[in-house]
């Protein structure tokens, strides 16, 4: 089975580390699922870190950012020094990038809100944690919340895939208070952006991360599937282990 947090005599979970890690998205599109890698993460396993420039160049983006608001101000382009550890290739998106995020939020003033990543992603009464980032949280100056999810891929950005379970995380940290939620393309130089004020939805996002804990739990419980080939396996860091298991992937 699955260990379960120590509660103290209030009923609270006293270890986060504990929770069962959850990421909305692969639970819920089972079209393309392969249950063996969502079984190996919900149990919290380790597996094989799989390098990749275009992540490196987007990490290395956010933590910019973050920097250049850690009081209220405008960005510049002075806050993204390109890196001298990037490839020359990744060194170029990078500029690139930093060129996209001046152009759309040079004239945005906004500083980091110093919340802890378990506000966002922590359900213990339900015993899991949402592991999928829900983006930088940032205040404005007039005191609003904005929830700011930066990409560098060229593609047209989205608003996240279940609305509902991002307003449901976003009212964790504002409460009441509506949240702006901004996803950016910075090599598209493209953003779509929408306003999380309605009640209604935070209540459906609740209902719905209550079902996915059942389901990851329930998952987390069983023997380990077998894999299933596919599009998951792109980016699977549990390649190693899959190969070992009948009907597993044996070469990227």
């Amino acid at each position: 089975g699955v260990p379960s947090a120590p509660v103290d005599s209030s009923g609270r979970v006293d270890d986060h580390e504990e929770l069962v890690g959850i990421r909305p998205r692969y639970l819920r599109d089972h079209r393309e699922t392969c249950w063996f890698r969502r079984w190996c993460e919900v149990r919290g396993r380790r597996g094989e870190w799989i390098p990749n420039g275009r992540y490196d160049v987007a990490n290395r983006i956010r933590e910019d950012v973050t920097l250049a608001h850690t009081e209220q101000r405008c960005a510049t382009t002075d806050d993204f020094p390109v890196p001298d550890d990037l490839e020359p290739e990744s060194r170029q998106v990078y500029a690139a990038a930093a060129r996209g995020y001046v152009g759309l939020f040079g004239d945005r003033s906004a500083r980091v809100d110093d919340v802890d990543r378990s506000v966002l992603g922590d359900f213990a009464e339900l015993g899991v944690r949402l592991v999928d980032p829900v983006g930088i949280a940032l205040r404005t100056p007039e005191g609003g919340h904005e929830l700011l999810r930066l990409q560098v891929r060229g593609e047209r950005p989205s608003l996240p895939d279940d609305l509902s379970v991002f307003a449901a995380r976003a009212a964790r940290w504002a409460g009441a208070a509506p949240v702006r939620a901004i996803t950016a393309d910075l090599l598209a130089f493209d953003l779509v952006e929408i306003v999380l004020d309605d009640p209604g939805l935070v209540a459906a996002g609740e209902a719905r991360i209550a079902q996915l804990a059942r389901d990851a739990i329930d998952l987390a419980e069983r023997d380990a599937p077998t894999p299933t080939p596919g599009s998951d396996c792109r980016d699977c860091k549990y390649l190693p282990a899959c190969a070992t298991r009948p009907g597993g992937v044996t070469g990227r």
